[in-house]
């Protein structure tokens, strides 16, 4: 129930900016985006794969940051 109120929610600010939502692109395009912990000189770092142009567009939709796509942590 909450994944399609959640995709109705979407619809509704893709329609009203304008954007025609392919919901089969946009869950593949969600799959792919990943973020990987590696350790480099006794530092870790997070390393996320490039954000698609419709993940990156859906995200500003809902006002959404997207994570930095290298960041030094501490785990």
């Amino acid at each position: 129930f909450l994944a399609l109120l959640m995709q109705k929610h979407l619809d509704d600010l893709a329609r009203k900016a304008g954007i025609v939502a392919q919901w089969a692109d946009l869950l593949r395009d969600l799959h792919r985006l990943q973020q990987a912990c590696i350790r480099h000189r006794n530092s870790d770092w997070l390393v996320r794969t490039d954000a698609a142009s419709s993940v990156v567009a859906l995200f500003r939709l809902a006002q959404i940051a997207i994570p930095p796509r290298l960041r030094q942590t501490q785990l």
